[in-house]
């Protein structure tokens, strides 16, 4: 395992129409196991061609099940939950979770102020989108939605046991991020 910096940026290239980069401050102190998980992920190719699979207007874009089936499984390991240091704002990324030390690979960007909903509930936020009023107008706000009419998303347990195989031949016009890595 490589040695984590206190601070790093980490870049998600897309392939969302006249969208630019999505770029993520992560200051490790904020979420030292998260932000680990993150850099190791990221070091590891974890999120390239990964689709954005849930998007819920005003709210979340969610993504990190890996194209291949077996990068997912590899890396199912849960990450026990840690205390929140920063809040669930608007521009924020963070750890999807389904109760009490359940986070592993999957995140999603806050769209809006979301502290109210999720503070209290788990969600721990690992970093924070530069430039966010920009990055929002021009690439968040465009991520397709695979699936306008469920808040849920696609079928997440389709999509980890069959990959993008699976998914782009059920929603051909999904998003994805192209490659993530971190910024020098």
């Amino acid at each position: 395992m490589a040695e984590v910096p206190a601070k790093f940026t980490v870049v998600f290239e897309t392939d969302v129409a006249g969208g630019e980069n999505i770029e993520v401050k992560v200051l490790t102190s904020d979420a030292p196991l998260g932000a680990a998980r993150l850099y190791e992920l990221v070091g590891d190719g974890f999120f390239d061609e990964a689709v954005f699979f849930r998007v819920v207007p005003g709210f979340i874009v969610q993504f990190g099940i890996a194209a291949d089936p077996s990068m997912t499984e590899a890396w199912a390991e849960p990450l026990t939950d840690e205390p929140l240091k920063l809040s669930n704002t608007e521009g924020t990324l963070v750890y999807a979770t389904s109760g009490v030390n359940t986070r592993s690979t999957q995140l999603f960007f806050n769209l809006g102020d979301n502290s109210s909903k999720l503070d209290d509930k788990g969600f721990t936020p690992v970093g924070t989108v530069v430039n966010f009023e920009e990055t929002l107008e021009t690439t968040l706000q465009k991520v397709k939605n695979p699936t306008p009419d469920d808040k849920s998303g696609i079928e997440q347990g389709d999509y980890e046991q069959k990959g993008n195989d699976w998914l782009l031949q059920e929603y051909p016009e999904v998003n994805m991020i192209t490659r993530a890595y971190i910024k020098k």
